[in-house]
């Protein structure tokens, strides 16, 4: 009888799923100067790139990185992560090689169908994850879960990166990091650039995410670039992925794979808002 009862349960629970996921950048300088890049592929992969900003070419690194990881990921996704990763890199690192710049990278995986839903996260450098959670020592507020920590060179502080072109030197795709975090319903996760870590402590996010949960993803991670922009204290480019999970349907956007616009299609969408702001005030 037991064993029917915990057989009825586990068939009525409802399936965990990605509900809606968005992205936020905002750059220090001019927008087509920004050199955050990322994509969002929902329900299943996310990534954020911080283009370093002594490379004169680190936007182009660090977009081509994330186009190139993403289209990659997608294609391979019946390897297992590892593989997946190692792959994704490769080819992103390969398709790069030709820019004068470098970035930090950080790739995430939602699997969310097996008994244990997690979140896969490879991480060089010093972008940031966070799994947010209602914590009932907490009154039900949202609280870091878990969260992946920076990897940076003992011997002067700077981040892990990978670099192109002559001038800049490449870790390896073996120095960084594998995570894995147990997820479920009604969890926040936020990927972002360290022009958001480096301005924002976790307690200030936590108490970010528990004013503006009821927010959509994207405005969501809105929120959290806007106010890492507002305090400044280290003046830098600012990018956020946000991902809200629950046992309900889709609620966010379209769910076609975004990654960073070209230059091209940054200064054109530049020169739209310009004009658009222009003849609205007429």
């Amino acid at each position: 009888m037991r064993s029917l009862v915990v057989l009825s349960l586990a068939c009525g629970a409802r399936a965990l799923k990605v509900v809606d996921a968005g992205v936020a950048t905002v750059s220090k300088a001019l927008p087509f100067e920004n050199k955050d890049a990322f994509f969002v592929a929902p329900p299943t992969y996310y990534g954020v790139f911080d283009g370093v900003s002594a490379g004169p070419q680190s936007r182009l690194y660090a977009s081509t990185l994330a186009k190139t990881a993403c289209d990659t990921l997608n294609a391979n996704a019946q390897k297992k992560w590892p593989e997946q990763t190692q792959l994704a890199l490769s080819k992103a690192t390969e398709a790069a090689k030709k820019y004068n710049g470098c970035s930090t990278a950080m790739l995430l995986k939602l699997d969310v169908d097996g008994m244990q839903p997690t979140a896969r996260i490879y991480s060089l450098g010093d972008c940031q994850t966070l799994v947010l959670r209602k914590n009932i020592f907490k009154g039900g507020r949202y609280a870091v879960a878990a969260a992946t920590t920076a990897k940076l060179h003992p011997e002067n502080g700077a981040p892990y990166q990978f670099g192109g072109g002559k001038k800049f030197q490449s870790d390896e795709i073996a120095d960084g990091e594998d995570f894995n975090f147990k997820v479920s319903a009604g969890d926040i996760l936020l990927a972002f650039t360290d022009g958001v870590g480096d301005n924002m402590k976790p307690e200030e996010i936590e108490e970010l995410v528990c004013r503006n949960f009821e927010e959509s993803a994207e405005e969501l991670a809105s929120t959290l670039v806007a106010a890492a922009r507002e305090r400044r204290a280290v003046d830098d480019d600012c990018t956020a992925v946000a991902v809200k999970l629950g046992d309900g349907d889709w609620v966010g956007g379209t769910m076609a794979a975004q990654t960073t616009p070209t230059d091209s299609a940054a200064l054109q969408n530049a020169a739209q808002g310009f004009f658009k702001s222009f003849t609205s005030s007429e």
